[in-house]
């Protein structure tokens, strides 16, 4: 009876250790989503103002002619 109890509790732990470590892998992947979709809205403001930076830059070269 002691040996199936501390098999029990020997599958519990490490039950218990899988699933903390699946929860620190997905906090870290949460993590990193949201940095990556941070650094892809800023790319993306850089982009529309160099765009923009742009057509000012060609509307004052088209004046010029």
């Amino acid at each position: 009876m002691k040996q199936r109890e501390r098999q029990m509790m020997n599958e519990i732990e490490s039950r218990n250790k899988t699933d903390k470590l699946k929860a620190a892998k997905r906090k870290l992947k949460q993590q990193q989503i949201r940095r990556l979709l941070q650094q892809k809205q800023e790319l993306e403001e850089r982009l529309l103002k160099k765009q923009s930076n742009l057509s000012s830059l060609e509307g004052e070269y088209c004046a010029d002619d």
